[in-house]
């Protein structure tokens, strides 16, 4: 694992695309590349990529991932955008309430 991208192992992960364009490539986004073993990108990714995308890991989440060490295990829940949100909604307001609290 690096700043650019959190590498996992699904030996049931392939994909039968090639030849994509390149386009441009999100924070939290999943690829996959010809070896089958997806890799989450972070902070210092490409900005452009040519593999498949699976998927994104909404970006406060890509922080604990960084944090985690090889072996981990790593589970993922499906969130509509509406979810994802009101979950950030939340984690912000919570934040600014730690904050006030602090300047007490």
């Amino acid at each position: 694992m690096d700043r650019m991208g959190y590498r996992l192992t699904d030996p049931e992960c392939r994909s039968t695309i090639s030849n994509m364009l390149s386009e441009g490539i999100c924070h939290g986004a999943i690829q996959l590349p010809p070896d089958g073993q997806p890799i989450i990108l972070l902070n210092d990714r490409q900005t452009i990529g040519g593999y498949p995308k699976l998927d994104s890991v909404m970006a406060r989440d890509t922080a604990r991932l960084a944090q985690m060490t090889q072996g981990n295990k790593v589970f993922f829940e499906a969130v509509t955008i509406e979810d994802a949100h009101a979950i950030n909604l939340l984690a912000q307001y919570k934040e600014s309430q730690i904050q006030l609290l602090s300047l007490d």
